[in-house]
Formats: C-alpha cells, sequence, structure tokens
C-alpha cells in the first residue's frame, strides 16, 4: 500500500500497544510460546479485496505476530492509503468523509475485525475475519 513499506521486515515489540485490536473469537488465548511464524497474511480492506503479507526479522509466535499486525493497523489513517482501497470499504465515503469517522487504518475493516480463523501454512500466519 505505501511503496516505503514494500519489502519492509517488522519486528515485533512489546514495548508499543496498538489502538486497534481484533477482537479474538477464536475461542482460546493466542499461542505465545511457538515462535514458527516468519509472515502473516491478513486483509486490509472490509471486503478482503486487498490483503498485505507481513513478514517478520526473526520467527514470532501468533500473539507476537497478531500484536504486530495490530501496530500496524493502528497506524494513522492517510488520504493515500485510503485511496487505494476505498473502493473495498463498507461505505465507499469521500476521503473528507472519511476522516471525520476513520481514524486508523484499522477502522477501514469496519466490522470485518472479528478474528475467526487464525492457521500457520509454510510459516505464514493467514487471519480470517468475519463481521
Amino acid at each position: 500500500m505505501d511503496p516505503k513499506d514494500e519489502g519492509k521486515v517488522y519486528t515485533y515489540d512489546s514495548t508499543v500497544n496498538p489502538t486497534w485490536t481484533f477482537d479474538n473469537c477464536l475461542n482460546v488465548e493466542y499461542e505465545n510460546t511457538d515462535k514458527s511464524i516468519h509472515g502473516a497474511l491478513f486483509d486490509i480492506s472490509r471486503y478482503g479485496k486487498y490483503n498485505k503479507t507481513m513478514y517478520f526479522d526473526e520467527n514470532v509466535t501468533q500473539y507476537e505476530a497478531i500484536k504486530t499486525i495490530e501496530i500496524w493497523l493502528s497506524k494513522p489513517l492517510t488520504e493515500k492509503y485510503y485511496d487505494k482501497i476505498c473502493d473495498d470499504t463498507f461505505h465507499k465515503h469521500s476521503w473528507e468523509k472519511t476522516k471525520e469517522y476513520y481514524k486508523c487504518r484499522g477502522d477501514c475493516l469496519s466490522d470485518a475485525r472479528f478474528l475467526e480463523m487464525a492457521e500457520i501454512e509454510n510459516g505464514i500466519l493467514k487471519l480470517c475475519c468475519g463481521s
């Protein structure tokens, strides 16, 4: 989405608390001992037309991966970011209207914040959210 973000490798930072979070509907706590995840795939728009693959500088746990994603989704929403995904949002408002209600990237997911599935395939954590 952001050219500066392409190819970036992420580091889990336990000192940063996300302002936007998923609603955990997995019926279990996030796994926090097995460091077998080196990347994560998640939607960044309401209906899943746009997604992001995030890679980590070292293997992380499910908990660490999800927290890093939440921190990324907590970043302020910019007009440039919104313009790239606005055709796959719930309201499809103009930027002027959107910035009144949406404050961060995660807000663009609207109700698709309910984490219903988290699977690891070849070291990639794949998240599936519903509403």
